[in-house]
């Protein structure tokens, strides 16, 4: 290992002054200069920063302490990453397109001239004043000032004199660009770094050498060969690689190149900034530009973070703050008081994960496991096969891929998870929080926090600890069979007492973690051939998500398919021919057992469906034929994305589009001549397509009306939780509690647990959904002129249902609120 590590010293640095970097230096000018005719050139983007920059961004290596293996490493806490050494990390963890390649070293480039420009402007020395001053307050052992957003604008204040703006606004650039631009450095890249594939032979030799006695290094030396001379080769290829569905261009590092920076256990991870949690305090929100961390910035820092599901260029999905902050204090607070909550590792539980990790990962214990074998190893498709095998070796070697590529995807973000961890041992660090559209919370730190898997939480606790008090021990207790699942239908005094029996096998799991055996249920056999099969495991685990997602709409199918993958990661169930007809039994005696007990519920249900699917689904799909009617809908209300506003006062826009095509959608296709059936799809005609390309031209698309049917239950729902999340926070703020949340999951210290229901109850007793209904009405119903003008009977009749139904909105049950209080298991 000494040999590898003396090796690494030296071979990145030579690598990187002899090959590349003297290369690239005098090639990065050169293309800056070239500027085609009419087409789009980089040139302008390769100007901004000093040459030497742009081939730091290419190939920088850091220095020689830094060469440690992941999850004993230190990741590089550097902006941006590196090209050629992310490319040999990729590379070893998973494969690369080349397309991604060139997008995220665009990316990089952005980045680095948004902080270069920055500097420029004096902003990072302003900061450091305003910073300093910020944490002044923040570190106090009262606060003078109600809220963390008071204490930055404050320390703002004490700084307007100096003139100097800490949110200068540049625009952004399009991925179009990104991708222009990282196409240029990567060709330079493609084209000029090279490497000697002997230089390992001569650098082991010249350290036998150095390290022996002159005589017998002497006689080790010249019993080999002669010095291997010089052999150059391309530090990187591209191949064409076949999966299931298509052949994708994906990046390859040398084979001899990978084994030699493996050798030196090189490259580190390593991780944008705004990955990490944070080792100081986080900017606090004070508007909807930016907070959190101090310089960087990524998707993930905007106050409403983007989805990955459709292109930030689209216009229409950066509307999102086109409000009022001064409407929104309170989300600010809300999102401050999370973020202020520090944290530190939980290094027994650090210890025992890595050393699993190190032994290739356990199923059982949540670990993924290593995986190394690509698929299409296994795939074998002859011209002897009939139709019906080759259909079936390609519907298994489809699976496979989804298998391996999910796996892969699991074992890389443990490997990022345990490594940060490491990094972070013996420290104090905040979480930077952010919402989704929906107005739901989540840490900026996109591997390492305390939402997710049971790993995830394991491996944090407060920073800020407290005596548990009276109950403080009496609750930790039930907490621990809460995990079991094994006593869920007993009360708390019954768990508590059940914790105190095992807790000497509790105590001796905790020192001696992997000594302790697993149990397995016995199996029964009574009733119908399914029934046969379910005794015993009809298990709260199986249907626990079909029931909780039952309030979002649910279908059937969504629910057979959830507890289809809950039956297939039992290890015990027996027959695997009997998982699809076992699911199907379950998923309808579960929403059909649903539907009889919570009436109140099925109603509230039913109308939100009938609201939405008249609003959306039918106006969307029912477009007159006339070009001019349908300028005329597309520049009205009726097709807007749906929206709402929360109790805490955030406007909500679902963002899900449909972009500009030439299909349309019908669900009575009777009422509607020349509009096609659901089922089928047809092609527009020819002016109704060039209306759509005119319309795509013009970034206008259009609502999806499934999606936006479909998500609004969920939606709606999430953003009431988050509204009872953020009314929690404040609370516990004021009264000086320790607060943090995994959605509609609370944390705070055991001694303090009792205080989180008069939050709930505030938020409850607001007439929710008679406000959402005048909210609809506002915005969606027909006036009576519109209605009048109207020269089908057919839209007339619709357009006065719809107006009557967002008239009688169902009636909420009888449940008395106020009982919240008085209940055991609220909060437990």
């Amino acid at each position: 290992m000494q040999r590898h590590r003396q090796q690494g010293d030296k071979l990145p640095t030579r690598f990187e002054r002899t090959y590349c970097h003297d290369d690239l230096f005098s090639e990065v000018p050169t293309m800056a200069e070239y500027r085609p005719g009419d087409k789009v050139t980089v040139y302008p983007f390769l100007k901004i920063l000093p040459a030497s920059q742009y081939v730091d961004l290419m190939i920088k290596y850091e220095s020689p302490s830094q060469i440690l293996p992941p999850i004993l490493c230190k990741p590089r806490f550097c902006l941006p990453n590196q090209a050629v050494d992310n490319m040999v990390l990729d590379s070893a963890l998973q494969h690369v397109n080349s397309y991604l390649v060139c997008l995220q070293l665009g990316e990089s480039v952005e980045a680095a001239c948004s902080l270069y420009r920055r500097d420029q402007l004096g902003m990072f020395t302003e900061l450091k004043h305003v910073y300093r001053d910020y944490v002044q307050m923040f570190n106090e052992e009262c606060m003078r000032l109600p809220q963390f957003r008071h204490m930055w604008l404050h320390a703002l204040d004490k700084r307007v004199h100096e003139g100097v703006s800490l949110n200068p606004e540049f625009p952004d650039w399009p991925a179009s660009v990104h991708f222009l631009v990282g196409r240029a450095l990567y060709s330079l890249i493609y084209d000029r770094v090279r490497f000697n594939r002997n230089e390992p032979v001569r650098i082991r030799q010249t350290t036998i050498v150095s390290s022996s006695s002159k005589e017998q290094a002497q006689q080790r030396f010249h019993s080999d060969s002669a010095a291997p001379r010089s052999e150059e080769a391309p530090a990187l290829f591209e191949v064409c690689t076949e999966y299931p569905e298509e052949l994708r261009n994906e990046v390859k590092i040398h084979p001899a190149l990978l084994n030699w920076y493996r050798d030196a256990n090189y490259p580190p991870l390593s991780f944008h900034p705004a990955e990490l949690p944070m080792l100081c305090p986080p900017v606090p929100w004070t508007s909807t530009k930016d907070a959190g961390y101090l310089m960087s910035r990524n998707y993930a820092t905007r106050l409403i973070r983007h989805s990955n599901n459709y292109p930030e260029s689209i216009p229409v999905l950066n509307d999102d703050l086109d409000f009022d902050s001064k409407r929104i204090p309170a989300i600010f607070d809300a999102l401050n008081c999370l973020a202020s909550c520090p944290w530190r590792v939980n290094e027994p539980i650090l210890d025992g994960l890595i050393e699993v990790a190190r032994a290739g990962g356990s199923r059982k214990l949540g670990v993924p496991e290593r995986v190394s074998r690509n698929p299409s190893e296994s795939l074998c498709i002859t011209k002897s096969m009939s139709y019906e095998e080759r259909r079936r070796a390609r519907r298994a070697s489809r699976e496979a891929w989804l298998r391996f590529n999910e796996a892969r995807s699991l074992w890389a973000n443990e490997l990022y998870r345990l490594s940060i961890a490491n990094q972070y041992r013996g420290r104090v660090f905040w979480f930077p929080h952010s919402m989704d559209f929906r107005g739901r919370v989540y840490p900026c730190p996109p591997h390492f926090h305390h939402m997710g898997s049971d790993i995830s939480r394991g491996l944090i606790v407060f920073a800020k600890g407290m005596p548990l008090g009276p109950k403080g021990l009496d609750w930790l207790k039930i907490h621990l069979v809460n995990l079991t699942g094994l006593k869920k239908r007993c009360s708390n005094n019954e768990r508590l007492e059940f914790a105190n029996t095992i807790l000497d096998d509790v105590l001796d799991s905790a020192i001696n973690p992997f000594k302790v055996e697993a149990q397995r249920r016995e199996d029964a056999a009574a009733g119908v051939p399914v029934a046969q099969i379910l005794e015993n495991f009809v298990r709260r685990k199986v249907i626990k998500q079909s029931v909780m997602t039952t309030v979002y709409g649910v279908t059937l199918y969504g629910a057979s398919e959830q507890i289809r993958k809950q039956l297939r990661d039992l290890d015990d169930f027996p027959g695997r021919n009997w998982i699809g007809p076992a699911a199907s039994y379950l998923a309808r005696s579960t929403l059909t057992s649903i539907g009889r007990i919570f009436t109140s519920s099925a109603e509230i249900q039913a109308w939100f469906g009938q609201v939405f699917h008249c609003d959306v689904d039918w106006i969307v799909v029912h477009r007159p034929h006339s070009i001019k009617q349908l300028a005329q809908h597309i520049s009205g209300q009726l097709l807007s994305r749906v929206s709402w506003e929360t109790p805490m006062g955030l406007p909500i826009t679902q963002p899900y589009i449909r972009l500009s095509g030439s299909t349309l959608y019908s669900n009575d296709a009777d009422d509607h001549p020349g509009v096609p059936d659901l089922s089928s799809k047809v092609t527009l005609p020819i002016h109704t397509r060039d209306f759509y390309q005119s319309i795509s031209q013009l970034d206008v698309p259009v609502p999806n009306p499934i999606k936006q049917k479909n998500a609004f239950p969920p939606n709606f729902i999430h953003s009431l939780d988050s509204c009872h999340m953020m009314l929690t926070a404040l609370h516990c703020l004021k009264a000086g509690i320790t607060f943090a949340s995994v959605h509609d999951c609370f944390w705070t210290h055991a001694a303090t647990v009792d205080i989180c229901r008069e939050e709930f109850i505030a938020l409850h007793s607001e007439p929710i959904l008679q406000n959402f209904a005048d909210y609809l009405r506002q915005r969606f119903a027909y006036s009576q002129s519109e209605i009048a003008n109207m020269t089908s009977e057919t839209r007339r009749a619709r357009a006065m249902a719809f107006n009557q139904l967002l008239s009688h909105v169902p009636k909420q049950g009888l449940f008395d609120l106020s009982e919240v209080r008085n209940s055991t298991y609220f909060f437990s």
